[in-house]
């Protein structure tokens, strides 16, 4: 749905002008994956065609990708989205503070390394 339509309906859902009509869910397109990135396992949730513009969702703190599970298919007809959860949180490996070090900076390099 283009911005100027989204914006007319939401103008007009607003001034009472208009129905709310539901939206097209692609949920089947939902694919759920892991990863193993510097020994650690890698839960992600991925949707949208692969040669679509990527996106990468990453989680707040503490939470798990899970979070995205109502925004994956109202964006996946346009984007390839990928959703990791975090070393230590939702279905990813939680090794033990020897084995992995539990930065912020470890953290942010761990989805990154997977798409890049």
């Amino acid at each position: 749905m283009p911005t100027k339509t989204i914006l007319a309906a939401a103008t007009a859902l607003s001034l009472g002008q208009a129905t709310p009509q539901p939206l097209p869910s692609v949920s089947a397109t939902t694919t759920y994956h892991r990863a193993e990135i510097d020994g650690v396992g890698v839960f992600y949730r991925e949707a949208g065609p692969r040669d679509a513009p990527a996106v990468l969702l990453l989680h707040g703190y503490p939470s798990s990708s899970r979070q995205w599970d109502p925004l994956l298919p109202l964006l996946a007809d346009r984007y390839h989205l990928i959703a990791p959860d975090y070393p230590g949180f939702g279905q990813s490996d939680a090794p033990s503070p020897e084995q992995y070090t539990y930065t912020f900076d470890n953290l942010a390099k761990s989805p990154s390394e997977k798409s890049g």
